[in-house]
């Protein structure tokens, strides 16, 4: 479960102490909340486990090699984690699985901001397991649950 700010215009999940939604919108008065991503049926075992990530913006399967970042003109990340620039590098993060294991790498391209599981910082150059149910952070403003099926 994760403390979470939901917006009133776009739904938005943010950090509990945000100030303004990923949309623009101002959050100032709204209480966090507790939430919980919906949870499918467990899977068969033997079945390759299958990561998801529960962005504001909905949630999004992740394959091996997914790189998390910002986008633009310089940088080509998967999947945009900061859309609003912000603290997030363009090659912030990328998703490893191995032996049926997923894993966040963090790239180094940020002295400054890190990358985060559960709160805790990943090293730079450093791979960190995911779990179900975790909170990955990019930076301390962007976060993200982990759901593995």
């Amino acid at each position: 479960m994760a403390l979470v700010k939901i917006c009133p215009i776009s739904g938005h999940h943010n950090a509990p102490n945000a100030t303004v939604c990923s949309c623009g919108a101002g959050l100032t008065g709204i209480v966090p909340e507790e939430w919980e991503p919906e949870t499918e049926a467990p899977q068969a075992s033997g079945a390759d486990p299958v990561l998801e990530l529960f962005f504001p913006f909905g949630p999004r399967v992740i394959a091996h090699g997914t790189v998390l970042g910002r986008m633009n003109a310089d940088f080509g990340a998967d999947i945009e984690a900061s859309p609003n620039g912000g603290y997030v590098s363009g090659e912030h993060a990328v998703i490893i699985e191995q032996d049926r294991r997923f894993y966040v790498f963090h790239t180094g391209h940020s002295d400054r901001n890190r990358t985060y599981v559960d709160s805790v910082v990943v090293p730079e150059g450093q791979q960190v397991e995911l779990r179900d149910g975790q909170r990955l952070s990019l930076s301390t403003e962007y976060h993200v649950t982990v759901r593995i099926r």
